[in-house]
């Protein structure tokens, strides 16, 4: 019961500093739109200062957020323990708030939105069922994100062409888009694991460490 609640407990949190996460790690793409759309427009030095300000302060919310995760992982043995081992877990709270990006882009543009989508599905079906060489791996999914980036640019370049879409938004969406490879690829990597037939069990999977290869003993 009390080993239970522990695991409850320490998840509970991680997942409450992953939400700070992923809402101030906005701030990036909501200051460059507020900057094309709004400081580019109207020539307001003071509006480009406050947006400044504004931006620092959240980045900084943003690492006190990312290192009260890590704190959270390491501070709850045994889980928080093996959680902490495995070097995705980060990008594996990421996941409950992928819906999250999707919906901004979408209110940004749902053509966006769905090809922000495909192209991270792709992303997940290559990296769990082509499985590399690690550097190999690695250099192939950089190539991917790129491809992917240029697609939502590409996309968002011919929107604003037709004026449904402001340039702020463009490059926005190009790196909200960006924030959703990471977690997909990391729930890939468990799934591509020695036991990947089995169905993905979510929280237990994360909660007993488990990684591709060979554990500790």
């Amino acid at each position: 019961m009390l080993a239970n609640f522990r695991i409850t407990s320490a998840l509970g949190a991680a997942l409450i500093a992953s939400a700070m996460v992923n809402v101030l790690v906005m701030t990036g793409p909501l200051y460059l739109l507020n900057v094309y759309d709004k400081v580019f427009a109207s020539g307001a030095i003071e509006t480009l200062l406050a947006l400044s300000l504004i931006a620092a302060c959240a980045y900084g919310a943003l690492l006190r957020a990312e290192d009260l995760r890590i704190r959270i992982l390491h501070s709850a043995p045994p889980i928080g323990g093996r959680l902490a081992a495995l070097p995705s877990a980060p990008q594996l709270l990421d996941l409950p708030f992928l819906p999250l990006f999707l919906g901004v882009l979408w209110l940004i543009h749902p053509a966006i939105a769905l090809t922000a989508l495909g192209l991270g599905l792709f992303d997940f079906l290559f990296a769990w069922r082509r499985p590399l060489a690690p550097t190999r791996q690695a250099a192939v999914m950089r190539g991917l994100h790129q491809i992917g980036q240029s697609a939502v640019i590409g996309v968002g370049a011919a929107l604003a062409l037709q004026g449904t879409l402001s340039m702020g938004a463009l490059f926005a969406a190009a790196l909200l888009a960006g924030k959703l490879y990471a977690p997909l690829e990391a729930l890939a990597a468990v799934l591509r694991g020695p036991d990947a037939a089995q169905p993905f069990a979510g929280n237990r999977l994360i909660c007993e460490g488990y990684a591709p290869g060979p554990h500790p003993p």
